[in-house]
């Protein structure tokens, strides 16, 4: 799988998703026209998957 290379501010932005998921059922993210949040989404899937090989 090729690992996705996220800019700061998206990493940022993953790692604030990511604790809030654990807090939280659902989550909103906001941010503003061609920020990458399809690419930063794509980046949490594969985090939890790596996570959670189980599944």
């Amino acid at each position: 799988m090729k690992n996705i290379k996220l800019f700061d501010y998206q990493e940022d932005m993953r790692v604030r998703i990511e604790k809030a998921l654990r807090l939280h059922r659902s989550v909103m993210a906001q941010m503003p026209t061609g920020t990458g949040k399809t690419v930063l989404l794509a980046s949490v899937v594969e985090s939890f998957l790596r996570e959670h090989s189980d599944c």
